[in-house]
């Protein structure tokens, strides 16, 4: 069963932030969920960490750096998690993030509503789009769910059309998942720099209710689509040997099953 971010508690709306604000003090309490409003913010906010925050971060630069947010602020859960021995850094979305070392706090970060959508092109540095990857991440418990994928010349309505179909195949029901913009990926569908765009969201992963199978990504499905024949889990998990004992796939026969 996947629980949509809004169904996390969330302990308070805090307001009045500034871009240099942090968790590091005994208001953020370890466990608990807060919604938090930034305020419109440049990108030189000092931020510890990648997907995973050091308590000592700029909240609200840390949102930008993940995505969630833009220099023209917004709204981001924030859960107050325990310390980690290290924090990696990285660049991303205008925001250079540090290396850290131990802390007994950090954070996740997740949007409050609606999707987060990202872009790369086959060649960065021409035209708006400087990567020529994206990196789909959510906090460490979450999970991503691919809202919609799009690869060609977008504005020429050039669109691969099974583009949609592999990122979600590719990337659903994972914490993070790196995709490049290329044919080699989605093919060929026009001559000319070609477009990747990828709209997601992050929700809470819990376990599948009894009258569902949970395939080994997390996703749910009906009983009766195990061992189908048909790979109805995006990881095939339904279908694995695992499940399937005796490997049957109904070329010889009807595997057991009654007309």
């Amino acid at each position: 069963r996947i629980l949509t971010v809004c169904e996390v508690t969330v302990k308070s709306l805090v307001h009045g932030l500034m871009c240099t604000t942090n968790i590091d003090n005994t208001f953020y309490q370890i466990g608990q969920t807060y919604q938090l409003m930034c305020p419109d913010c440049p990108t030189s906010g000092t931020v510890y960490g990648t997907g995973s925050y050091a308590a000592k971060s700029s909240v609200c630069t840390a949102a930008i750096h993940a995505g969630f947010t833009s220099t023209n602020g917004g709204c981001v859960f924030v859960t107050v998690r325990g310390g980690a021995a290290s924090f990696r850094g990285s660049t991303a979305n205008g925001v250079t993030s540090q290396d850290f070392g131990g802390i007994t706090k950090s954070f996740d970060l997740a949007a409050c509503r609606g999707t987060t959508k990202k872009t790369a092109c086959q060649n960065p540095g021409t035209g708006a789009c400087t990567n020529s990857t994206i990196e789909l991440q959510c906090p460490s418990n979450m999970v991503l769910i691919i809202e919609d994928a799009s690869y060609g010349i977008l504005s020429q309505n050039c669109r691969a059309p099974t583009a949609f179909n592999i990122v979600r195949k590719r990337c659903s029901y994972k914490n993070s998942c790196t995709l490049k913009a290329s044919n080699n990926m989605f093919g060929d569908p026009c001559a000319g720099n070609k477009e990747l765009s990828v709209e997601y969201s992050c929700e809470v992963s819990a376990p599948c209710p009894a009258s569902q199978f949970q395939c080994k990504s997390g996703q749910c499905v009906k009983h009766d689509l195990v061992c189908d024949g048909y790979k109805d889990c995006f990881d095939g998990s339904d279908e694995g040997s695992d499940e399937c004992i005796g490997g049957c796939n109904f070329d010889g026969g009807i595997c057991g099953w009654t007309q």
